[in-house]
C-alpha cells in the first residue's frame, strides 16, 4: 500500500516540481531583445552549452541567423526547459572556433551574456557560420580552442 502511494503520488509530484523548477530557471536566464517575428535567414542544427545554463544534446538546438542578429535556442524535445538567447551582431564581442576530436563548434562571447555559449555542429557547417558572422562584421577568432572552459569564461 505504501509503495503504491509513493509511486502514484510522490514520484509524479516530484517530477512536476523538477520540471517547474527547470522552466523557471530557463525563463530567468532567457535573453530576448524584442525584435519583430520573422523567419530566420539561415538555421543550423547542433547542440549548445553554457557553464551557467547547461545545454542540449547534439543536434537538439538551433542557431538562427536574422538581419538583426542571432538566436540560439533548444529544439524539441524539452526545448522549453532551456533559455533562449537573442544577440545583435554588434553585441557579439568574439566568436572563437572550438573543437574536440569528435565535435566542432563556435564559442560566442558577449557582455550581454553571463557566460560564453558554445554551439557545436557538423564540421561542414562551420565555414558557412564563420562567413555569415564575418559578413556582419563580427570578430571571429580562427585559432581553434578546446570546447572545455578556460579561466575567465
Amino acid at each position: 500500500m505504501a509503495v503504491g502511494w509513493f509511486l502514484g503520488v510522490l514520484v509524479p509530484a516530484g517530477l512536476v516540481f523538477i520540471v517547474v523548477g527547470l522552466r523557471r530557471h530557463a525563463v530567468r536566464l532567457t535573453r530576448t531583445i524584442g525584435v519583430p517575428a520573422a523567419a530566420p535567414l539561415v538555421t543550423f542544427r547542433g547542440g549548445y552549452w553554457s557553464r551557467v545554463t547547461g545545454g542540449t544534446r547534439r543536434y537538439w538546438a538551433k542557431l538562427e541567423f536574422f538581419d538583426w542578429g542571432i538566436r540560439l535556442r533548444a529544439g524539441n524535445p524539452g526545448g522549453f526547459l532551456l533559455p533562449v538567447y537573442e544577440l545583435r551582431y554588434d553585441e557579439l564581442t568574439d566568436a572563437q572556433l572550438v573543437a574536440t576530436r569528435l565535435a566542432s563548434g563556435i564559442r560566442f562571447r558577449s557582455d550581454a551574456l553571463r557566460a560564453p555559449l558554445n554551439f557545436e555542429t557538423y564540421s561542414g557547417s562551420i565555414p558557412r557560420i564563420v562567413d555569415l558572422l564575418e559578413q556582419r562584421n563580427v570578430s571571429v577568432n580562427r585559432q581553434v580552442g578546446h570546447t572545455g572552459w578556460l579561466p575567465g569564461d
